[in-house]
């Protein structure tokens, strides 16, 4: 709260959050909500894994929640269409959305019609789109809690959203060092920790489709952490 001042132009947050997995509920939501009206500062989140919780539901957006919330969207994530490039923002600020208009209209001019046309029927069917993401993403979660707790080199705070977590994990190695380690020796692709100023960590995805290949990228992984030395 204390680092939150007039002078603050924006707080800006992702939820649920990349790369820890964690999903801020309404009520502290609400806290936030307060400290940037006292302050009169914008309050951006990026939303693009909203809709794919894990049997919590779904936190409400800020911009309804603010008149200075800003909400963003996206045809990624929770509707699994990354290749359409497509997404939203969402604002009660009118002026602010004027000079978004203004900033698109200059970058962009417009979008690819065949790609506005599937983003548009993904989302005439939303319900039915992203219940069967929330299908894939919960049971994968499942599976991929049930890995992390039987590997004793790693621990992890409870992911409740998204589709990614964020594991800890026991040795001399810097995260860097430990991914570099293993996408050299077995494949697999991690993001260190200090991308995002942590360390003994990495991100790691968990929604990967067929299961099988999946299950596979775990066990490379089991296969590293067992020649890990401390």
């Amino acid at each position: 709260m204390h680092l939150v001042t007039p002078e603050t132009k924006a707080i800006v947050f992702n939820n649920p959050n990349n790369p820890t997995g964690d999903v801020i509920d309404d009520e502290a939501l609400e806290k936030m909500v307060e400290i940037a009206r006292k302050n009169d500062t914008y309050l951006i989140c990026d939303e693009a894994y909203r809709g794919l919780t894990h049997n919590i539901g779904f936190s409400t957006s800020v911009a309804d929640l603010y008149e200075k919330g800003v909400s963003l969207g996206s045809m990624s994530k929770a509707f699994a269409m990354a290749g359409l490039r497509l997404g939203w923002i969402a604002s009660r600020d009118v002026k602010f959305m004027q000079d978004v208009y203004i900033h698109r209209d200059y970058t962009m001019i417009s979008n690819g019609g065949i790609d506005e046309y599937v983003a548009a029927l993904a989302l005439k069917h939303k319900n039915a789109v992203q219940q069967r993401n929330l299908g894939i993403t919960q049971s994968r979660a499942t599976l991929f809690k049930k890995w992390l707790d039987n590997e004793p080199k790693l621990s992890y705070a409870p992911f409740k959203g998204g589709t990614v977590a964020l594991p800890y994990f026991e040795s001399s190695l810097s995260s860097e060092e430990f991914c570099a380690k293993v996408i050299e020796e077995k494949s697999v692709l991690l993001m260190p920790g200090f991308v995002f100023d942590l360390e003994k960590c990495f991100r790691m995805g968990y929604a990967r489709e067929p299961e099988e290949k999946m299950i596979a990228g775990l066990e490379r992984v089991s296969d590293f952490l067992a020649t890990l030395n401390q």
